[in-house]
């Protein structure tokens, strides 16, 4: 009888001990109130949740909640007053209906979500709303805060559903989730687009300047072909191989092969002189409008009275 009358007091004397908050918990939930009070949200959220890790007391709940509602995040503290709302009815608290009435405060001023899931079945089904997660079911009935809510739905081997809706305090919104479109065997691979050999705005950019270079090129040889032929020209009549006569020029036999290799080369130089002005135009075009290429040739070619360049390509 002795051992247990002393058993059963051993027992009380740990419930007590139990009962009883950390001396840490004590003071960082002092420290919150404090902060609570200066209206510093931000820190008294952070104090009050370290102290709810170390003793999860419905006092605490009920003011974290508080905290949380201040800061503008209701769903938070709406779930911390519902929270204390329980604990303090398992304890036959009078503070309950406190807790209870905040509670139903913060719940007016949540908006209702309800999402309709096609599959609700699919296996792997993964349901984010905003940065967390909620168990699939048919017709999912979700309180959130006011405003921007994006939802996101997943599942192997099929596409990602997305959609972002707005809420209203009091109001309900209906997401309608329709059968994940896109679904393939686990051994299929996923079609990706084809890499172009040359890509877009890069290649465009490229072949443009590509393009302008030998126009460039094509306009300084025209330059150079026109000095030379107008030097060989006149050389042809500073030598006496030449002279202008009222009937016209007169050349001896080498000068006249002079004048001619005079003329080809002008003609050559106004070929590159017009090649050059295709070119730098057709780079411009290129650059600015042109879709891009696939392979682009750029081919140089002369002949003893013309030359030019060709410009080849797939589009």
């Amino acid at each position: 009888m002795g051992l247990s009358h002393a058993l059963a007091v051993l027992v009380l004397l740990t419930a007590s001990v139990a009962a009883q908050p950390s001396p840490e918990a004590t003071k960082l939930f002092e420290e919150g109130r404090e902060l609570a009070k200066q209206q510093k949200w931000a820190e008294a959220c952070e104090t009050f949740q370290k102290s709810l890790a170390l003793d999860a007391a419905p006092g605490t709940k009920l003011n974290l909640g508080d905290c949380l509602e201040k800061q503008g995040k209701v769903r938070s503290g709406w779930l911390m007053f519902e929270e204390a709302a329980r604990d303090f009815d398992q304890l036959k608290d009078s503070r309950a209906k406190f807790a209870h009435d905040r509670a139903a405060s913060a719940s007016a001023k949540l908006a209702t979500l309800v999402i309709k899931i096609a599959e609700p079945s699919r296996d792997g089904l993964a349901i984010r709303i905003d940065d967390r997660t909620a168990t699939p079911q048919p017709e999912m009935v979700e309180r959130v805060d006011p405003g921007r809510v994006e939802v996101t739905v997943t599942a192997p081997n099929t596409e990602q559903f997305t959609t972002t809706v707005t809420t209203a305090a009091g109001k309900t919104t209906v997401v309608d989730v329709p059968a994940l479109a896109g679904e393939r065997t686990p051994d299929e691979p996923r079609a990706e687009p084809v890499a172009e050999v040359d890509n877009g705005r890069r290649t465009r950019v490229t072949v443009a300047i590509g393009i302008g270079v030998v126009g460039g090129l094509s306009l300084v040889s025209s330059g150079i072909l026109g000095l030379l032929a107008k030097s060989k020209y006149d050389a042809a009549f500073d030598s006496g191989q030449c002279f202008e006569a009222p009937i016209g020029n007169v050349c001896s036999p080498q000068g006249q092969a002079e004048v001619e290799k005079a003329g080809t080369m002008a003609d050559i130089g106004t070929g590159f002189l017009v090649a050059g002005t295709i070119l730098t135009a057709t780079g411009v075009i290129v650059y600015l409008t042109a879709p891009k290429p696939r392979s682009v040739t750029v081919t140089p070619i002369a002949s003893s009275s013309s030359a030019g360049v060709v410009v080849g390509g797939t589009f």
